[in-house]
C-alpha cells in the first residue's frame, strides 16, 4: 500500500518541485508590492501606466510616449478596462472622464489612482514568474530536468529579478520575452527538419514582440538570423522563403506591438533617438570605465553567487551544448557588448540576460554534482551532503540579498523622511531648490526650483533666485554617477553652504540613502 502511494508522487516529483519553486518565486515577488503607493517614487512607472490609462479614457490608441515600445502598454489596456468596470460596478467611479492622469515630473508626485499602478505591477509579477518557468523549460531542453530545476531555482531567488519585479516597468517583461524567444528559437533548431516555416515565423513574431516591449530586444535578431545559417546545407537553403520567415515574422511582431512606429514615424524615430542619446550621453565623461563598473557590480554585489555560477556554466556550455548553444551565446555576448559600451550605468540594464545566467548556472551546478558523484562513488554520505551544502549556501546568500531588497522596499523612503523634516522645520513660503528626485512636498506651500543636479548652478545663481535651502539627494549627487568635473563642482558648491540636517532612509530598494538639506548663506544662527 505504501509503495502504491509513493509511486504517483515519484512520477510527478519534478512537477511538484517545479510548483514549489514557482510558489517561492511568486511569494518573493508579491512581498511589498504596494511599496510607496500612492507616491510616484519610481520615475519610470508613469511612463507606461499613464499611456494605458489615457487609451482607456479617450479611446485614442496613440501612445503618449514611445520611450520603451508599446506592447506592455497595450497589454495593460484590457486589464484596466476590467478594473474600471469593477470600480464602476461598486460605485467607486462614474465615468472614464473621472480618471485623472499623473503628469510626468509633476509636484507632488502622487498617483491619483494608485490601484492602476498596482495592476501593472501584478502583470510584471506574472511575467517574472513565467520567466522562471521558461528558464526551467530552456535548461531542460539544453540539458536535463535536474538542470532545469536548478536553473529555475536560481532564477526564482536571484535578487535583481526579485527586486525589479516590484516595478511597473518593461525590464522584467523583456526578461520573459527574451528567454521565451530563445526557447522557441532553440526548439525550432531542434525540429528544423520536421517543422514548417511557420514555426520559425512564430519564433520571429515573439522576438518582434520582445523588441516592442523594450527596444534592446531587437538584439534577438542575431540568434534568429543565426538559426538558418547553422542549419543550411547549401546556398539554396539560405535563399528560401523559410529563411525569410523568421525576420519577417519579427518585423510583423514588432509592428503588432508598436504600430505607431509606422503610423507616427517621426514620433517613433524621435523617441528611439532620444533613448540612444540617454544611454550614450555624448559629452559625458563618467568616473572609471563602464566595463569595470559592470564587472564590479555583477561579480561582487547582490547577484554575485549566481553570476559566478553563470560564468562557469557559460564556459562549460561551449563544450556541452554544441552548435545550438551559439543561439544563446550570441545574444548574451551582443547584449553584454551593448551595455558595456554605454556611458549610462543602470543596474537594471542587464536584466534581459539574467534568466540566461540562471540557465548557465544550472548547468554549472549539475556538472559539479555529476563530477562529485563520480569522485565519491563509494561514499554515499559525502556524495549527497557536499553538493546539498553548496546549493544551500548559494541559495541562502541569494535569498538574504533578495530579502534585504524587499525589506528596503517595505521601509520608509528617504524622500518621505525628508518631506516630514521639511514640513516640521522649514516655514511655509520658504523658496527651495530640489534635484531630479525630490521629496514629495507641495510647491503651493514651498516654492520650488528644480535643477536636475544642483551642482549645475553656482552659489551666486541660487542667491540671485532668492532660494534659501537646497535639498540634495545622493541618488544624483554621487561620485560614481558624476564625472570628475561635475563632482568637483558639487563639492565646491556644498563647501560654501551650511549643512542643516542629513536624512537617511531607503530610496526605492536601495538602503542607506541620504538627503542633505543645506541653507544658502547668509545662514541663520543654529541656536
Amino acid at each position: 500500500m505504501r509503495q502504491q502511494l509513493l509511486n504517483p508522487l515519484r512520477r510527478h516529483q519534478i512537477s511538484f518541485l517545479l510548483a514549489a519553486i514557482l510558489l517561492l518565486a511568486a511569494g518573493l515577488r508579491l512581498y511589498a508590492l504596494r511599496f510607496s503607493l500612492p507616491a510616484a517614487f519610481n520615475p519610470d512607472e508613469d511612463l507606461l501606466v499613464m499611456p494605458a490609462m489615457n487609451i482607456l479614457k479617450t479611446g485614442d490608441f496613440t501612445p503618449l510616449r514611445m520611450d520603451y515600445g508599446t506592447f506592455f502598454i497595450y497589454l495593460l489596456v484590457p486589464l484596466y478596462a476590467a478594473l474600471f468596470l469593477l470600480q464602476m460596478r461598486d460605485g467607486l467611479i462614474g465615468s472614464v472622464d473621472e480618471l485623472r492622469l499623473y503628469e510626468h515630473g509633476a509636484f507632488p508626485a502622487i498617483f491619483p489612482h494608485p490601484e492602476y499602478v498596482l495592476v501593472a505591477r501584478l502583470l510584471v509579477v506574472a511575467f517574472s514568474v513565467g520567466a522562471v518557468l521558461i528558464v526551467f523549460m530552456l535548461a531542460r531542453r539544453l540539458g536535463n530536468e535536474r538542470q532545469g530545476l536548478l536553473a529555475a531555482l536560481l532564477a526564482a531567488v536571484m535578487p535583481d529579478l526579485v527586486l525589479h519585479t516590484h516595478f511597473a516597468t518593461t525590464d522584467i517583461p523583456l526578461s520573459f520575452m527574451a528567454v521565451l524567444s530563445l526557447y522557441l528559437i532553440v526548439r525550432v533548431y531542434d525540429d528544423w527538419e520536421r517543422d514548417s516555416l511557420w514555426a520559425y515565423a512564430g519564433a520571429g513574431f515573439v522576438c518582434g514582440l520582445a523588441a516592442s516591449t523594450k527596444y534592446n530586444g531587437a538584439l534577438l535578431l542575431l540568434p534568429l538570423g543565426l538559426l538558418p545559417l547553422l542549419k543550411a546545407r547549401s546556398l539554396d537553403d539560405l535563399i528560401s522563403a523559410r529563411t525569410l520567415a523568421g525576420p519577417l515574422g519579427m518585423a510583423a511582431g514588432f509592428v503588432a506591438g508598436t504600430p505607431y512606429a509606422l503610423l507616427d514615424l517621426p514620433a517613433f524615430v524621435h523617441a528611439f533617438g532620444s533613448n540612444l542619446r540617454i544611454y550614450n550621453r555624448p559629452g559625458y565623461d563618467p568616473t572609471g570605465s563602464t566595463l569595470g563598473w559592470w564587472l564590479e557590480y555583477l561579480f561582487t554585489h547582490r547577484n554575485a553567487p549566481a553570476v559566478w555560477l553563470g560564468a562557469a556554466g557559460a564556459v562549460i556550455s561551449l563544450f556541452r551544448w554544441g552548435r545550438r548553444g551559439w543561439l544563446i551565446h550570441i545574444f548574451v555576448a551582443a547584449y553584454l557588448f551593448t551595455i558595456f559600451g554605454q556611458s549610462e550605468r543602470q543596474q537594471r540594464s542587464w536584466l534581459a540576460i539574467a534568466p540566461l545566467v540562471a540557465v548557465y548556472g544550472g548547468l554549472a551546478l549539475d556538472t559539479a554534482w555529476v563530477w562529485w558523484r563520480r569522485r565519491m562513488a563509494d561514499n554515499r554520505r559525502w556524495r549527497v551532503a557536499a553538493p546539498a551544502a553548496v546549493l544551500a549556501l548559494v541559495l541562502v546568500l541569494l535569498l538574504l540579498r533578495a530579502a534585504e531588497a524587499n525589506r528596503a522596499l517595505a521601509t520608509t523612503d528617504v524622500r518621505t523622511n525628508a518631506q516630514q523634516w521639511i514640513e516640521a522645520n522649514i516655514p511655509p513660503g520658504t523658496p527651495l531648490a530640489v534635484d531630479r528626485f525630490p521629496p514629495n512636498i507641495s510647491p503651493e506651500v514651498w516654492p520650488m526650483t528644480q535643477v536636475f543636479g544642483l551642482y549645475m548652478q553656482d552659489l551666486a545663481w541660487y542667491q540671485a533666485q532668492g532660494i534659501r535651502y537646497l535639498v540634495i539627494g545622493d541618488i544624483i549627487h554621487d561620485a560614481y554617477r558624476l564625472s570628475d568635473e561635475d563632482w568637483q563642482r558639487y563639492t565646491e558648491l556644498t563647501g560654501q553652504l551650511c549643512l542643516v540636517t542629513e536624512v537617511e532612509g531607503s530610496w526605492v530598494a536601495a538602503p542607506d540613502r541620504r538627503i542633505w538639506i543645506y541653507e544658502v548663506p547668509p545662514c541663520s544662527d543654529p541656536a
